[in-house]
């Protein structure tokens, strides 16, 4: 927390929010739009560079640091107040 405001820092904000929302879509019906679009894997060809950084790859990355697998991250999702513990962000600083 930063002191001098009370306030969390920005980054621990989003990551919070972001394993939050993961796992509300991740606990909705297959047949869900926002689950569609969560799991969908785009077509096409490839574009120059490096590939983008997917809301997937994100929340890998939290998982991580975290200690925690994608695959058991998903698993604690589905769970509502396991997961609650997991988006429980320390700060960072």
């Amino acid at each position: 927390m930063t002191s001098e405001l009370n306030q969390e820092p920005i980054a621990t904000r989003i990551e919070r929010r972001q394993l939050k929302w993961f796992g509300h879509i991740h606990r909705m019906n297959e047949t869900r739009k926002p689950k569609q679009y969560l799991i969908a894997k785009p077509e096409g060809n490839k574009t120059r560079g490096r590939q983008r950084k997917t809301y997937i790859d994100t929340i890998a990355e939290y998982g991580r640091k975290k200690g925690k697998s994608l695959k058991e991250m998903e698993r604690l999702a589905k769970n509502r107040e396991e997961w609650k513990k997991v988006t429980k962000v320390s700060p960072t600083l």
